[in-house]
């Protein structure tokens, strides 16, 4: 059997090649396709890879063995040795990092006319593609972040509601439908749009409210979106988005009260002008519930914490977990791991990596590992 000998090519640079693992048919698919593949991270950032569609951790793997890189000169008869390589790029499934939105949107947060001049003027504004360059997530996860906190645009910019303003409007909506009779069944967008802005009319401030304002508030509430030329459209209302957006407005004016649960609900109701009523579930992810004990009564207490605001990384979510609250029943953790792990196997793998169980009066509890 004829050997030919292995040289080194002249200005040999270890590492000048890297070997990435395609684990799945998708990101196979992914790489033969003509499909945008693009690779994101700040300075401080751990990289990640994004398809059109999915977000991917980018791992070094180190081997145990060297693997040569190398061609066949036919001439000198010669295999050439392009790098040495003794690792691999690992490509694994994570969560969109869509945080970063509400980063970097939160300052220009959109909160009338009257105030536009001096966000324009002294906040930074970020376009889509902006968005799309420093935002860790696919396209298709940065617009679905998008809708979910019913930015919308003004000028080319994303903005998101001040949260206030947004009640506001929501306010003048079912009060001023209450005033006309509307049935929230069978309300038009035409309909609804009046009794947003009648009352910036009736001061001749019609222009206060831009269309496309109106309508990021309407689609903010309702299961379907509409376009701002589907006026006869009739709209149909989302009572667990509505419900949502009340119950969090309540528990963050103000963000560190807590509220005594009966109290909590029967404003929460209030809010919803026996409307839209209101069930915990609503708000699943938004909030922790305390439990004191007097005497042979138990008090439950509810307050403001958000899921938008803990980390993506697992280690520092749990740790966030049990430092807020030491043990935790199924049903009251299970919110604040949807979305790291949507399918009930995968929260179950973190739990048993993460936490320890603890039996209290026949209810299994989970508590932290580190001790």
């Amino acid at each position: 059997m004829a050997s030919s000998k292995l040289v080194y090519k002249d200005r040999f640079e270890k590492n000048s090649y890297a070997l990435i693992e395609l684990g799945t048919t998708e990101l196979v698919e992914a790489f033969e396709s003509s499909n945008d593949i693009v690779i994101k991270g700040l300075a401080d950032d751990e990289a990640v890879l994004c398809t059109e569609s999915k977000t991917f951790i980018v791992r070094q793997v180190n081997t145990s063995n060297s693997l040569i890189l190398a061609n066949k000169d036919p001439i000198s008869d010669q295999h050439i040795v392009h790098d040495d390589i003794s690792s691999t790029i690992e490509l694994l499934p994570c969560v969109a990092r869509l945080g970063r939105i509400d980063e970097l949107l939160r300052d220009s947060s959109y909160s009338g006319h009257e105030n536009e001049r001096e966000i324009i003027n002294n906040k930074t504004l970020y376009t889509y593609h902006d968005l799309l360059s420093v935002v860790q997530a696919s396209e298709f996860e940065l617009l679905d972040g998008l809708e979910a906190r019913s930015a919308f645009q003004i000028d080319g910019y994303y903005r998101l509601f001040d949260r206030a303003y947004l009640y506001h409007l929501f306010d003048l909506l079912v009060t001023n439908a209450t005033v006309h009779s509307y049935n929230f069944k069978e309300m038009s967008l035409k309909q609804a749009k009046l009794c947003i802005t009648e009352e910036m009319n009736a001061v001749d401030q019609e222009d206060s409210i831009p269309d496309q304002v109106v309508i990021a508030c309407i689609n903010a509430f309702v299961a379907n979106h509409v376009d701002i030329n589907d006026e006869n459209k009739v709209l149909a209302f989302d009572q667990a988005k509505i419900c949502r957006f009340l119950g969090e407005w309540l528990l963050s004016n103000p963000r560190n009260k807590r509220w005594e649960l009966n109290d909590f609900l029967e404003m929460w109701n209030k809010l919803g002008y026996d409307i839209f009523i209101p069930k915990l579930e609503y708000i699943d992810g938004l909030y922790i519930m305390h439990e004191t004990k007097k005497l042979q009564h138990t008090e439950k207490y509810i307050q403001y914490f958000p899921i938008s605001e803990l980390s993506t990384d697992p280690p520092q979510r749990f740790a966030s977990l049990f430092a807020e609250k030491p043990l935790w029943t199924s049903e009251e953790i299970t919110p604040f791991l949807m979305d790291l792990a949507p399918k009930k196997k995968d929260r179950e793998i973190l739990l048993l990596k993460f936490a320890r169980t603890h039996k209290q009066q026949n209810t299994m509890l989970y508590g932290s590992r580190i001790k």
